[in-house]
């Protein structure tokens, strides 16, 4: 019997539906409570936590840290309600993963409306499925942090924007405004979703303009002003602190600074390309994956060039908009994102500030795929990309403790806990502290060592957010000089009176200063490969 059968009815499309929407929340719910976190999760977790008020949460975000309030809203609420366990914190970002899954099916239905109802339904389905498998979904949605929050409502903009271009009523501009307001106050990264927005809005108004009825939609330069002026008013509230932590920070407004005049190494596209499906985890897959996944990227730029090349003059006046949308979406998110520089930094983290450019990907493939007239060829290319998914699904469900040193913070608190003193003290020298110090919970101090030239500022903000876990958010890290008095006349103070200190993540300056000041490496019992790399030191 023919897939086409299985369509026949609304009873069986129902069972499809469930049966997709199933599985994905199966993979997004699988070991979801026993992977450690990682540390901005904690800081996610941590700075809700510790803040006694909305008014004091805000404050503290206003000054000291990079991200928009309303990600820290909602988890102010959500940690009192369900506490701060992995499966608490974590089903967050799930149900938007789900619900994500939800409207993308009837994001994708309404972009091919003009197609008979079930061939529509079909692309829809099509589209589901590969992004309840997808890895790259699948591993955000799984964590605490806004990507598939922002996302999410990156998707219903986009599917009210739909809604307006055919009919303009109040509701659709509500919806369209309402959600790119709530985006903008989640993630920064949102903000590339409203300006390819506004990129398409100007493409239907330049051709309602030099090439009229030849677009199928018409969107006037009043309703585009209109547009902006409503999405920059209702985060006007924000735009201060935006222009200040800009300027403040000297361009440092996604936590990493733009390196101007700096380039891409070798490798850069290549990483983009993986992260954007796939993951970098699919290197873990043993020899099949790599090959797999380079052979299903090689499919999908065939099956995008396809579409754009073989099809082009069947695109009839009521498809071609529908098209220039989702290659606006898809192309304008990555091009604002890579043109920014701040990608550079990113690169090895790139897909959750791109994640959105998942949706009108996946959405190009499936129609592409369902347009080949070879039946046995469309399954075969529909079964291959899938395969491609499902080779990374095990690294994304198990825990990255099992390759990444940077998820064994655990065990190493664990140790140090059982092996501590009293008047130990522990040193660390990076930012990923905060992190320690949640699976610490240990009775010794543990400093950060960062004299930069806002230390004062950053210390006091840290107290204020986190009570007495003071500098728990600097995300400076700087490297220790013994020559420089400042460094040196820190950790002086800083060791008085201790006899044993922890030295993480603590470069070679500064492991050599205390052996310049007489102390001793202790062997330590403790054999775990971890990015913590601790040495104990002991004062002779």
């Amino acid at each position: 019997m023919k897939i086409e059968k299985l369509f026949n009815s609304r009873r069986k499309l129902v069972i499809i539906f469930i049966l997709i929407l199933f599985i994905g929340l199966v993979l997004r719910i699988t070991n979801i409570s026993n992977e450690e976190y990682w540390v901005d999760e904690v800081v996610s977790m941590e700075i809700s936590r510790y803040s006694d008020s909305l008014a004091h949460l805000t404050a503290f975000i206003q000054q000291g840290e990079y991200h928009p309030p309303l990600y820290y809203y909602a988890m102010f609420f959500w940690t009192r309600a369900l506490g701060t366990e992995p499966l608490s914190t974590r089903s967050f970002s799930v149900i938007f993963g789900i619900a994500s899954l939800i409207l993308f099916y009837f994001f994708v239905k309404k972009v091919f409306s003009y197609l008979p109802p079930k061939t529509s339904v079909k692309i829809a389905l099509l589209a589901m499925t590969f992004l309840a498998v997808n890895p790259l979904h699948i591993e955000f949605s799984k964590e605490a942090r806004p990507y598939t929050f922002f996302t999410f409502f990156g998707l219903l903009s986009c599917y009210f924007l739909l809604f307006l271009l055919e009919k303009r009523k109040w509701y659709f501009w509500l919806g369209l405004i309402a959600s790119n307001i709530i985006g903008l106050y989640i993630h920064y990264s949102y903000f590339f979703i409203v300006a390819v927005q506004g990129v398409f809005l100007t493409v239907v108004w330049l051709f309602q303009k030099y090439r009229p009825g030849s677009f199928g939609v018409k969107f006037s330069l009043k309703e585009l002003f209109y547009f902006f002026l409503a999405t920059i008013t209702g985060f006007s509230l924000w735009l201060p602190t935006v222009i200040n932590r800009f300027f403040e920070s000297q361009t440092e407004i996604y936590g990493a600074r733009m390196a101007f005049g700096s380039g891409y190494d070798f490798f850069w596209l290549e990483r983009v390309t993986e992260n954007l499906l796939w993951l970098e985890k699919y290197y873990l897959s043993g020899k099949s994956g790599p090959v797999i996944i380079f052979f299903a990227e090689a499919a999908i730029v065939g099956l995008l060039i396809y579409l754009f090349k073989v099809l082009k003059n069947q695109i009839r006046k009521e498809s071609l908009w529908r098209f220039m949308f989702l290659s606006i979406l898809f192309g304008g998110v990555l091009f604002f994102y890579f043109a920014s520089n701040l990608s550079i930094q990113y690169t090895p983290i790139v897909s959750r500030h791109i994640l959105f450019a998942v949706f009108p990907l996946l959405a190009l493939v499936s129609y592409a795929i369902y347009t080949l007239k070879n039946y046995s060829f469309r399954f075969f290319l529909t079964i291959f990309i899938l395969i491609s998914f499902v080779v990374v699904l095990p690294q994304v469900i198990n825990s990255d403790s099992n390759w990444n040193k940077e998820y064994r913070v655990k065990e190493l608190a664990q140790y140090i806990r059982n092996s501590e003193q009293p008047n130990d003290l522990i040193v660390f020298n990076d930012f990923r502290r905060v992190l320690f110090n949640y699976y610490y919970q240990g009775k010794i101090t543990v400093s950060d060592f960062f004299p930069y030239k806002n230390f004062e500022k950053s210390y006091e903000l840290s107290n204020y957010a986190t009570n007495s876990l003071e500098n728990k958010f600097s995300a400076h890290i700087i490297t220790f000089e013994n020559n420089n008095p400042i460094h040196v006349q820190y950790l002086d103070k800083l060791t008085q009176g201790h006899n044993r200190v922890w030295v993480l993540l603590g470069d070679q300056g500064m492991r050599q200063y205390f052996i310049n000041h007489n102390w001793l490496i202790q062997p330590l019992n403790y054999n775990v490969e971890n990015i913590f790399q601790p040495v104990l030191f002991v004062k002779r």
